[in-house]
C-alpha cells in the first residue's frame, strides 16, 4: 500500500508520497500514475484498452489500487509522455531503505533527506526536512534544508521571502516579485484566462482533424477551422503544424497552410514550414501562402538561411527570396551561388578481392565539398536579368559596375 501523509508547516503543504512513501506491503512492480491535477496513484494494471473519446483515440487503464479497489484511468488525465511509468531505480532503492531504518528524531529525517538529495529525489528530500521540523521546529539543519532562514528579527522565514523583502520585492501568491512586475503578471494571467477556452476549442478541433477516426466529426471540425477569424486561433493552428513531438499528417498540414494564408501573423510559421518541412508539397504550399500574403517581411529570414550548412536549405531559402525578387538580396545571392559544405566520405565495408585476400574499406572522413546552387542562380537571374552562370568573379564585377559611385569630371576649368 501507499501511505499518503499531508504535512502543513509555515504555509508549506507537501504530500508525502508525491513521489512515493512506501511501506512493506507495496509491490516492487507497481505502476505509478501522475495526474495533471497533482495526484499520484499507484497500483497494478489489470487491463489496458483503447477507445474513441470525443473523436480521439484514447488509452484507458483498469488499475487495482493497493486498497483493493478498481479504478479506470484515462491517458488524458495524466502528465508525461507515456502516461504512466514504473518506479525509477532510485525510488525502488528508497522504498527498501525506508523499511530498514527507524525515523524517530529530527536528525534521522535529515540524514534520509540528505540521502534523497544525492539520488535526485527532491520531493522526498523536502518532505523529510519538513517531518524533521514537525519533531523539532528550531532544528537548524532541517530549517535550512527546507528552505528557511532567519530574518532581521531572528524569526524563521522562507529564504525567498526574506531575500525578496531585502530587494524590495512583495508577495504575489506563492512568489515574490518587484512591484512593477505585478501589473505585467496580472495582464499575463488575464490573457491566459482568455486563452484557456480558445485553446480547449482549438485542441478539440485539431485532434478531430489530425488524429480522430470519425469522418463526420473530422469534416465538421474542418468546416469550423475554415471559419476562424481570430489571429490567436491562427497562432495555435500554426503551432500544431510545426509540432515535431506529435507530428500532424502532411495532408492536414496542407489544410492548415491554406487557412493560415489569410493571417498576417502566420508569416513566421509559413516561412518556417517553407524551409524546414520534410514534405516538398507542404514547403511549396507554404511559399504560395507567403506569396498570397505578399509577405516581404520573410525576406530577412530567407537571407539568413543562405549561409546554412545544409545545401538543400540554401536552395529552399533562394526559392523563398524568389517570391519577391528583392534588389537587396542580389549580393547575398551572389555569395551563395557556390557554397562549401561538409560531407562524409569513405568508411566502406571490408570485402575480399578476386585473389582471395581481404581488402579493407577506407576510413571515414569529413571533407569540404563545393556545391553549385541551382535555385540561387535561378533567383539571381530573375532579379537581375543577367547571366553569368556560377562565375562569382563575373557577378561581382557586374555588381560593382552597377553600384559604384559616379565619377566626377576631373578636368580643370579653362
Amino acid at each position: 500500500m501507499i501511505e499518503m501523509k499531508r504535512i502543513e508547516k509555515n504555509n508549506t503543504t507537501l504530500v508525502l508520497g508525491l513521489v512515493l512513501i512506501a511501506v512493506s506491503a507495496s509491490p516492487a512492480h507497481a505502476d505509478v500514475f501522475y495526474f495533471k491535477d497533482g495526484r499520484v496513484i499507484s497500483g497494478q494494471v489489470t487491463t489496458e484498452h483503447e477507445k474513441e473519446f470525443e473523436g480521439v483515440k484514447t488509452t484507458f487503464w483498469n488499475v487495482q489500487l493497493d486498497s483493493g479497489n478498481l479504478m479506470q484511468i484515462s491517458e488524458r488525465e495524466l502528465t508525461g509522455r507515456n502516461g504512466h511509468d514504473f518506479l525509477s531505480d532510485a525510488e525502488k532503492e528508497y522504498t527498501e531503505k525506508i523499511q530498514s531504518i527507524k525515523l524517530e528524531t529530527a536528525e534521522d529525517h535529515c540524514l534520509v533527506a540528505h540521502w534523497c538529495a544525492s539520488k535526485g529525489l527532491s520531493a522526498l528530500r523536502k518532505a523529510h526536512y519538513l517531518q524533521a521540523l514537525d519533531i523539532d521546529p528550531d532544528y537548524k539543519k532541517a530549517r535550512s534544508g527546507a528552505g528557511f532562514e532567519r530574518d532581521r528579527n531572528g524569526d524563521w522565514k522562507l529564504k525567498d521571502e526574506v531575500r525578496g523583502k531585502e530587494m524590495g520585492k512583495v508577495r504575489m501568491g506563492n512568489i515574490f516579485v518587484f512591484p512593477e512586475d505585478i501589473a505585467i503578471r496580472r495582464k499575463q494571467e488575464k490573457q491566459d484566462a482568455e486563452m484557456a477556452p480558445i485553446k480547449k476549442k482549438m485542441n478539440t478541433l485539431h485532434s478531430a482533424v489530425a488524429f480522430g477516426r470519425s469522418e463526420q466529426r473530422r469534416n465538421e471540425a474542418i468546416a469550423k477551422l475554415r471559419q476562424i477569424r481570430d489571429p490567436r486561433e491562427a497562432n495555435l493552428l500554426a503551432s500544431y503544424m510545426l509540432d515535431k513531438r506529435r507530428k500532424t499528417p502532411a495532408n492536414v498540414r496542407l489544410l492548415y497552410i491554406s487557412i493560415l494564408s489569410r493571417f498576417a501573423n502566420s508569416i513566421p510559421a509559413l516561412t518556417n514550414a517553407s524551409l524546414n518541412d520534410e514534405d516538398q508539397g507542404v514547403r511549396s504550399a507554404a511559399r504560395d501562402g507567403l506569396r498570397a500574403l505578399n509577405a516581404r517581411g520573410s525576406v530577412p529570414t530567407y537571407l539568413g538561411y543562405l549561409s546554412s550548412p545544409n545545401n538543400a536549405t540554401v536552395n529552399r531559402a533562394a526559392r523563398g527570396i524568389g517570391l519577391f525578387n528583392p534588389k537587396e538580396a542580389v549580393l547575398p545571392l551572389i555569395e551563395a551561388l557556390v557554397t562549401t559544405h561538409k560531407q562524409k566520405q569513405g568508411g566502406g565495408n571490408t570485402n575480399y578481392n578476386v585473389q582471395g585476400g581481404m581488402q579493407f574499406g577506407s576510413k571515414e572522413k569529413v571533407v569540404d565539398v563545393k556545391m553549385n546552387n541551382a535555385a540561387v542562380l535561378e533567383t539571381l537571374t530573375a532579379i537581375t536579368s543577367q547571366r553569368f552562370d556560377y562565375n562569382k568573379d563575373s557577378w561581382y564585377a557586374w555588381y560593382a559596375s552597377q553600384n559604384a559611385p559616379p565619377v566626377g569630371d576631373t578636368r580643370r576649368d579653362p
